[in-house]
């Protein structure tokens, strides 16, 4: 199974650089790319686009989310006009992941989180990592060990909430 390794405890400092950014992780995750303070999102509504990342951040603290921080040691290469080309999560199969795979790694064949993370350590792109709210779900070696699943319960799970949220 994939890890993520050696987390530490807080938030870190995310004012400037790049990071991959996993809400809920001990889930399904949502994936935001957050560069220089500014968040991009692919998700069942549509696409956010470089949007100021504090409030969405007070946003899932209000609301008790897990999330992990991965420091990335390189800058999305235009970040904006990648996801620009999206339109919303589960449209033709789209996830949050395809976005930020365009800009990280192009070349992956990687087709979920749990696939792609691997890939970002192998490639030398993750500097550190931070969590908030995991405390009990880190081993003693501060590593987080990352669900297992299937693209179509991804999908499905799109579609559920684009028929709790958006339906009614």
């Amino acid at each position: 199974m994939a890890k993520i390794v050696d987390l530490k405890k807080g938030l870190g400092d995310i004012e400037e650089g790049s990071f991959l950014v996993l809400v809920s992780p001990e889930k399904i995750p949502h994936l935001i790319y957050l560069q220089d303070e500014r968040y991009y999102s692919l998700t069942y509504k549509g696409v956010e686009l470089a949007f100021s990342f504090l409030p969405y951040l007070e946003r899932l603290l209000r609301t008790n989310k897990k999330m992990i921080f991965l420091e990335l040691n390189t800058k999305g290469n235009e970040p904006f006009n990648v996801f620009s080309q999206f339109e919303e999560a589960g449209y033709e199969s789209t996830t949050c992941l395809d976005p930020i795979k365009s800009i990280l790694l192009p070349e992956s064949k990687a087709r979920m989180v749990f696939e792609f993370i691997p890939e970002l350590y192998e490639n030398g792109m993750i500097k550190s990592a931070f969590h908030i709210g995991l405390d009990d779900l880190v081993d003693a070696d501060n590593d987080f060990e990352l669900n297992e699943y299937s693209r179509e319960e991804v999908i499905n799970y799109i579609d559920l909430l684009k028929g709790k949220y958006v339906e009614g």
